[in-house]
C-alpha cells in the first residue's frame, strides 16, 4: 500500500487526520506525525505505537516514505515542501483513507449535517450484528471509545468529508446523503457547483450500487429523481419516503432521547428509541436503518445498535448535569444544525435555555449573516462572541459583532455580544436555577462550556461532605488493569455518616452512582464516568476487628490485610481470596471465590447503604448470592462480618505459600490486569482459560493489550493500552470462542 519507511501525517492531532493515523497504526503500519501542540488525540496516537512529533520543521519527514496532509495544509508548508523535495510520495488526507478502503465494502456517509452522527450509527448497526466493520468518523465517539476502529470484517464505514470536494476521492459501494445546503462556498462558489459534487459522488458508486437521500432536504429529494443510481428515500414524509419514522415522542418525562416507529414502503417495522436528542437525529437513524436493512441486518440487530449508541463529543455533549443546571457543549455551527439543536433542547423542558454562540469562519460568518438572525429563536437568553478564524485570514468589517447585529435586528428580545476571554464569567453571573446552558460552534468554545462545569462541580459538594472530592479524576490511577478516563467526581467519604451526605446530594441533584472498590474488577470507558464515583478507602472503612468468633470487616479493607488478620487471630477460611485483589466490599459484592470456593461460604451478615440513604444490616439468608454475584444492586456494601473456623496457622501459611506459588508458576503478575476476565462457562466442561487457549489466542495484541502468553484468561496492560484496547481484545477473544467452540464466554470484569 505504502512505500518502504513510516507513514507521516502532517497534522496528526486533528479529528480527521488522527482517526485516519489510527487505522494504519491498527493494520501494522509505522506512524508519525506532526502537530503545533500535544492534546488528548496525540497522547492516544503515542500510547498506541505513534511517533509524535510537536512543532512543524522540514527535517520531521526525515524517514518516512509516505506524507499525507489536509486541505488546510498549504503547499508551502515547510514538511510539505521538504516531501516534494526528497521526492516522497504526498497524498490529501481522503486519498489515504481512499487506499484504506480499497479491497472493502465501503459505506461513505456525507452531507452538510449529521455526518458523523449517521457514520457513527451505521457503524454501531453493523457491529451489533457481529460484522466488525472498520469505522473512520470526524469526531469522538463515545460507544466504541475514539474517532476510528479497526474490524477484521469486509465492510468498512467512512465519514466522506464534502467541504473540498475530497469525497470524489472515495469508490463507495453505498453511500448516505443527509442533506444539501449552502455551506463551504470559499471552495465551491455556486449552489449548482455544490450540486454538481454530490451529482458525481453519487456516479462514484457502480452500477448496481445505492444510496440513501434524505428527503426532507429539497436538493436530496431533487437529486434521488434524476436516476443517476439507485435511490432510497427516507425521511418523515411517506408520499415522498421509501422509508419513513412516525410517533416520534422526544425526551419523555424529561429524559434525554427520541422514540419513533419505523416503516417502510407501508410496513412498519418497529419501535426505535434513541439515547440522543433531536427530529435530526431520528433522520440521522433511518439513513442507518436503510443501510441495514440493505445488508440483511436484522431489524431486532438494528433496534439494539442504534439504542446503544451513546453519541459523540462535541454533539449535544452533556458536559454537567444535576437537578439545577444542565451545562452542554454543541459543534452546531451552521444555522440549520443551531435552529435543529435549539430545538431538541427544548425538547428536554428545562425553565430556561442560555445559549453562548461563537462564529466560526469569517467566510460562513459572511456568507449566512442573515440566516444567523433568524436562527436562535429557542434560547431565552443569548451571548455572541468574537469569531474563531479556524485558519482563515480576518476579512474587514466581518466580526462576532455583525451575527450580534443581525440577531437583534431580526427581533430577539435577549441578546448581548462578549468578548471571548469574558464570555465565562457573563454566563455565570446569568445562571439561574432550572437553566439549561448550551455552548454553540466548532471553535474553542467548549473551554466555556468546561470553565462552567468545573465551577459547578466544586460548588455542589462544598460544605456537605467531609471527605475527599476531586474532579475529573483519572480512573486509571484507580484500577489494576490501568486504564480508564476521567470520573466527573472522585469522592472518598469520611465515614457511614458522610457517605449517606454523598448520597444524599446525589439524589437531590440526579447524579449518577457508581462504587469502585479496589478497582480490581472493573474496566471503565476512555471516555470516563459521569457523574458520582464512590470509593470507600479512608481509614474508617479499613477497619477489622473480632469478636465472639466473628470477624467483621468495612468494605476497604484489602484482602491480603483481611486474611493476615483473621491468620493472627488463629483463624482460616479465607485462603483462598489470598490471589484475588481488591477489597473485601468487592470480594462480597462479587462473591469473589477461587480454588473451589467463594465467599458466600463464609459471610454471616452484610451491612449495606441503599443509594435512597437507607441503613440496613442483611443476614446471608437475605442475599441472592450466586456465582461470581451477589445479587445487590443499588447499594453499597459498608461492612460484612464473617464466620471463619479455626486453623492451624502453619498449615494455612504454608498454604498461602503454594498458592503464591502457583500464581507465579501461572499468571503473569509482571504486567497490570484484572486477574481473570471471562467467567468459566456455567454448563462445565473446558474453563475459559482453556477455551481462549485451544483457540489459538495466547499471545494475541492488540494495541497494548494483550491475552496473556501465561495464562490464557488473562488480558494484560503491556504499559499505555486503552480500554478501547481492551475491549476491541474481549471482543476478539469471545467471537473466536464462539466460532470455534459455540461457547458464549462471559466476562468476570464489570464493564461501563
Amino acid at each position: 500500500m505504502t512505500a518502504p519507511g513510516a507513514v507521516h501525517f502532517i497534522g496528526i492531532g486533528g479529528v480527521g487526520m488522527s482517526g485516519i493515523a489510527r487505522m494504519y497504526l491498527s493494520m501494522g503500519h509505522a506512524v508519525q506525525g506532526s502537530d503545533v501542540k500535544r492534546n488528548a488525540m496525540l497522547d492516544a496516537l503515542e500510547s498506541d505505537g505513534a511517533r509524535i512529533l510537536i512543532g512543524h520543521d522540514p527535517g520531521h519527514v526525515t524517514g518516512a516514505g509516505l506524507v499525507v496532509y489536509s486541505s488546510s495544509i498549504p503547499e508551502n508548508h515547510p514538511e510539505r515542501v521538504a516531501a516534494k523535495a526528497k521526492g516522497m510520495r504526498l497524498i490529501h488526507r481522503s486519498e489515504a483513507l481512499a487506499e484504506l478502503c480499497r479491497g472493502k465494502f465501503t459505506i461513505a456517509v456525507t452531507g452538510t449535517h449529521g455526518k458523523t452522527t449517521t457514520t457513527a450509527l451505521v457503524g454501531m448497526v453493523l457491529k451489533e450484528a457481529g460484522r466488525d466493520p472498520s469505522i473512520v468518523v470526524g469526531g469522538v465517539v463515545n460507544s466504541f471509545g475514539g474517532n476510528a476502529c479497526y474490524g477484521q470484517g469486509p465492510e468498512v464505514v467512512i465519514e466522506a468529508d464534502e467541504s473540498d470536494s475530497s469525497f470524489l476521492n472515495f469508490s463507495p459501494s453505498v453511500e448516505v446523503i443527509t442533506n444539501i445546503e449552502a455551506e463551504h462556498m470559499d471552495h465551491f462558489g455556486t449552489m449548482e457547483c455544490v450540486e454538481t459534487a454530490y451529482r458525481d459522488f453519487i456516479r462514484r458508486l457502480p452500477p448496481e450500487g445505492e444510496w440513501f437521500g434524505c428527503s426532507e432536504d429539497p436538493r436530496v429529494l431533487k437529486i434521488a429523481g434524476m436516476g443517476l443510481r439507485k435511490a432510497t428515500r427516507y425521511g418523515f414524509d411517506p408520499e415522498r419516503s421509501e422509508l419513513y419514522a412516525t410517533d416520534i415522542v422526544e425526551c419523555e418525562n424529561g429524559v434525554r432521547g427520541v422514540a419513533f416507529k419505523v416503516w417502510r414502503k407501508g410496513e412498519c417495522l418497529g419501535l426505535v428509541k434513541l439515547r440522543i436528542v433531536g427530529r435530526h437525529n431520528v433522520l440521522n437513524a433511518l439513513g442507518a436503518i436503510g443501510v441495514g436493512i440493505k445488508l440483511g441486518v436484522s431489524f431486532g440487530q438494528i433496534v439494539s445498535g442504534l439504542e446503544k449508541y451513546e453519541g459523540a463529543g462535541r454533539r449535544f455533549d452533556v458536559r454537567y448535569e444535576d437537578s439545577k443546571f444542565l451545562v452542554v457543549d454543541d459543534y452546531a455551527h451552521h444555522p440549520t444544525e443551531i435552529r435543529e439543536t435549539l430545538k431538541a433542547a427544548k425538547g428536554l423542558n428545562r425553565k430556561r435555555i442560555v445559549a453562548l454562540f461563537q462564529p466560526h469562519r469569517y467566510t460562513r460568518t459572511q456568507a449566512l449573516l442573515e440566516e444567523f438572525g433568524n436562527s436562535f429563536w429557542a434560547a431565552d437568553k443569548l451571548f455572541i462572541t468574537d469569531i474563531y478564524a479556524a485558519s482563515e485570514e480576518p476579512i474587514p468589517g466581518v466580526s462576532g459583532a455583525n451575527v450580534y447585529r443581525a440577531v437583534k435586528g431580526a427581533g430577539h428580545p435577549n441578546v448581548l455580544f462578549i468578548e471571548r476571554n469574558r464570555a465565562a464569567q457573563a454566563v455565570l453571573q446569568e445562571v439561574q436555577a432550572g437553566d439549561l446552558v448550551i455552548a454553540l460552534g466548532a471553535g474553542d468554545i467548549f473551554q466555556v462550556a468546561d470553565e462552567l462545569s468545573d465551577f459547578l462541580k466544586r460548588n455542589i459538594f462544598s460544605g456537605r461532605v467531609r471527605g475527599k472530592v476531586l474532579f475529573n479524576e483519572a480512573l486509571s490511577k484507580h484500577t489494576s488493569l490501568k486504564v480508564g478516563g476521567p470520573a466527573e467526581f472522585w469522592i472518598e467519604p469520611e465515614d457511614e455518616e458522610d457517605l449517606e451526605s454523598v448520597l444524599s446530594v446525589c439524589l437531590e441533584n440526579g447524579i449518577k452512582i457508581t462504587v469502585f472498590g479496589g478497582g480490581s474488577n472493573v474496566l471503565p470507558p476512555d471516555s470516563g464516568l459521569k457523574g458520582a464515583v464512590i470509593h470507600l478507602n479512608s481509614l474508617y472503612f479499613r477497619k477489622i476487628w473480632e469478636e465472639n468468633g466473628r470477624v467483621t470487616a468495612r468494605a476497604g479493607v484489602p484482602n491480603t490485610l483481611f486474611i493476615q488478620y483473621a491468620l493472627g487471630q488463629g483463624l482460616g477460611g479465607l485462603e483462598f481470596l489470598s490471589g484475588i485483589p481488591g477489597c473485601v466490599g468487592g470480594a462480597v459484592a462479587m462473591n469473589a471465590g477461587s480454588h473451589g470456593q467463594s465467599v458466600d461460604t463464609l459471610v454471616e451478615r452484610v451491612r449495606v447503604v441503599y443509594f435512597s440513604g437507607e441503613r440496613r444490616t442483611l443476614k446471608k439468608n437475605e442475599i441472592s448470592f450466586n456465582y461470581r454475584s451477589s445479587g445487590l444492586g443499588d447499594c453499597i456494601i459498608t461492612e460484612a462480618s464473617f464466620a471463619l473456623p479455626k486453623c492451624d496457622g502453619a498449615r494455612i501459611r504454608k498454604l498461602l505459600e503454594e498458592y503464591r506459588g502457583y500464581r507465579a508458576r501461572t499468571q503473569d503478575l509482571w504486567h497490570a490486569s484484572a486477574g481473570c476476565m471471562f467467567k468459566n462457562p456455567a454448563e462445565g466442561g473446558a474453563s475459559s482459560g482453556k477455551l481462549i487457549e485451544d483457540a489459538g489466542l495466547k499471545g494475541r495484541t492488540l494495541g497494548k493489550a494483550q491475552v496473556s502468553p501465561k495464562h490464557a484468561n488473562f488480558i494484560v496492560n503491556l504499559g499505555g493500552a486503552s480500554s478501547r484496547d481492551v475491549r476491541a481484545l474481549i471482543e476478539e477473544v469471545k467471537k473466536t470462542v464462539y466460532e470455534k467452540f459455540h461457547v458464549e464466554l462471559e466476562t468476570e470484569v464489570k464493564i461501563f
